[in-house]
Order: C-alpha cells, then structure tokens, then sequence
C-alpha cells in the first residue's frame, strides 16, 4: 500500500519516513511493505528541519483462504448465531455478511440471525481483502404454538342424526394439528 503525506500551505521541507517496527512493516517514500504475517506498526511522516509530523497505524491482516457456514433453520421470531469456521483461525481480516431474500430474515454484524417472515433467504460471507466467499440457507417456518387447553360441549344425538361438536382450544392461535376419534 502507499500513503501520501501532504504539507499544508506555507510549510516547506522534505518528507521522511520511519516505521515504530521494521520488522513488521517497512516505509519507504510512502511505500508500505508487511514483511511479517500478522502485528501492527505505527508509520510517522516527519518534515526535515519542523517539529510538523503525522502518524498512521498499520495492521497486518491474515486474510482468508476459506469460509464454511452452516445452513440455518428457525422458527419466526427466532434468533441464533450464524455459525462460521474461517481459516486460518487467527484470521484478522474482516469479512461482510450479506443477506438476500430479506423478508425472510435480517442478520447482524454480529452474526445473529433473525427470523422474520416464512420463507428462505441466503447470506453470502466474504472475505474484504481476499474476496473468498461462501453462502448459507436459511429456512423460516411459522412459530408452532401448542395447545395449552382443549374443551368440548357434550353433544347427544338421535339414531341417524348429525350434530357438530363445539371445541374450543387455548391458544387459540395454535398451529398444532388436531385429531379427533
């Protein structure tokens, strides 16, 4: 990467560069190299012959080689956390969730899934610096609700006669199938 150093109006001088860890990153005329796998350096641009300086830091990232998800299933209402193996482990790169189908669902930078709607949505993860991308389902289904209390009126009937037997369920909501026998 290269950063540039600008002199504000007025101030003259050439521009020098240093790097707080030459091990891990070298600067030269602006030019960032990592020569580590992971740290971070403070890089200073410094005017010749000025007290005028400016610092940035810089981290070294490990990017992605791979992302697994793992598809989700969930009730309306639901949440739970998107489960993700990301290689390598100490990876610090930051990666992007990105949610199709959003009726369905809505997902956090957190990785905390939402479920909204009956349906599917799809979130693709993918890496910022390596591109390295995957995507998980997934699947809304309505909430069930059970039965808490089932009552029905007697019903006397004559010898050939039909009569429609009044039931009442609590809650009356529910979604949990009913037999009779």
């Amino acid at each position: 990467e290269t950063i540039t150093a600008t002199l504000t109006e007025g101030t003259t001088g050439k521009i020098t560069w240093e790097s707080s860890a030459p091990d891990i990153v070298k600067v030269e005329n602006g030019k960032i190299t990592a020569l580590g796998e992971s740290g971070t350096a403070t890089i200073t641009a410094k005017v010749e012959g000025t007290e005028y300086q400016a610092t940035c830091t810089v981290k070294i990232i490990q990017k992605i080689t791979t992302i697994t998800a793992g598809n989700i299933e969930m009730n309306i209402e639901d949440t739970q956390k998107l489960i993700l193996i990301i290689n390598p482990t100490a990876t610090t790169e930051i990666y992007t969730l990105t949610l199709e189908d959003e009726p369905a669902a809505t997902v956090g930078a957190d990785g905390n899934v939402k479920g909204i709607a009956e349906g599917t949505a799809v979130i693709t993860i993918r890496g910022k610096s390596s591109g390295v991308s995957t995507t998980c389902t997934i699947k809304v289904t309505p909430k069930v609700t059970k039965i808490t209390k089932i009552t029905a009126s007697d019903l006397t009937l004559e010898p050939g006669k039909t009569g429609k037997l009044s039931v009442t369920i609590e809650p009356t909501n529910q979604t949990e199938g009913v037999t009779y026998t």
